[in-house]
């Protein structure tokens, strides 16, 4: 009879162990980012909306952290071309990479927008309230900033179905399309225009 017992015992504990398991792996599963995939002129493209909270974000980082680059100081600046960066904890961000690549932020970069060209001026305008948002919302340390980051870059698929994606360096990058910043995660006509209704891209707390 303790024998009996015992292995009865054991069950259980397996069995809840399992069920354990089970649910943790379901909850992973729903934790994983909603990165969404847009075919671009033939082309699939990885568009991941992200949070950026006062927690995740840094505007500056020392030297230890991103060696400096391109003669800038880590600084939060806007640039030539409504340029600029923001640095974002490798620890709160959802797609893997590689310590060897990262060993503490990554570099979240806006590209370059010449304002020579048609809509420049405007597209330069709203990336500038982007930026002024992000660095209200850093140094109030309150609320938060929805962005859509544009993976496809560095962007190494290791599985389709599930989608598994590993950066295969830290820099990544906001969504642009003909020198526009685009806030959502949608198909685009070739210059950036969506008819569809947009996403708030803040939430304050």
């Amino acid at each position: 009879m303790p024998e009996l017992v015992a292995v009865h015992t054991r069950f259980l504990l397996l069995f809840s162990a399992l069920i354990m398991a089970t649910a943790l792996a379901f909850g992973a599963e729903e934790r994983l980012p909603n990165v969404q995939i847009v075919m671009e002129n033939g082309t699939p493209h990885y568009y991941l909306p992200f949070e950026l909270t006062p927690e995740n974000t840094e505007l500056t980082v020392s030297w230890k952290e991103r060696p400096r680059a391109f003669g800038r100081e880590n600084k939060y600046e806007f640039v030539e071309g409504g340029q600029f960066e923001i640095f974002v904890r490798r620890e709160y961000f959802p797609i893997q990479i590689p310590a060897s690549c990262c060993d503490s932020v990554l570099v979240l970069a806006m590209p370059y927008t010449n304002e020579e060209l048609p809509g420049g001026p405007q597209n330069i305008a709203e990336k500038k309230k982007l930026f002024d948002r992000i660095g209200q919302m850093k140094s109030s340390g309150k609320g938060s900033v929805i962005v859509i980051i544009d993976l496809t870059p560095h962007a190494k698929i290791l599985s389709q179905k599930p989608l598994l994606i590993e950066l295969k360096q830290r820099n990544i990058y906001f969504r642009m399309t003909a020198g526009r910043y685009i806030d959502h995660a949608k198909p685009t006509g070739p210059t950036g225009t969506d008819q569809s209704s947009r996403p708030p891209d803040s939430n304050p707390k």
